[in-house]
């Protein structure tokens, strides 16, 4: 029995340290994502609205800013998990 609780405690040695390093990179990638996600659209909405006439009110009636937040939210969790299995540790030197 303490030959498997040691067995337990070497393996979840190792592996909790790379669980907690890949959520954490996962976690800044995603709001950077997120950040940049939120500029591109008030940038477009910005420029939507000095447009003026009758294009912005055709945008927000056939849904286009809920398609675009759609299309970048897609961009943004393909960057997260590109981030997250590209991530590499290297064993430490002994």
């Amino acid at each position: 029995m303490p030959f498997l609780l040691a067995g337990l405690a070497s393996v979840l040695g190792s592996l909790i340290p790379k669980i907690l390093f890949a959520l954490g990179i996962g976690f800044i990638s995603y709001q950077g994502a997120d950040v940049l996600i939120s500029h591109v659209t008030a940038y477009i909405a910005t420029q939507l609205s000095f447009n003026g006439g009758q294009f912005p009110d055709l945008w927000q009636m056939f849904g286009c800013q809920i398609m675009l937040n759609m299309v970048l939210s897609a961009y943004s969790t393909k960057l997260t998990l590109i981030g997250a299995t590209k991530l590499v540790m290297k064993p430490a030197a002994v």
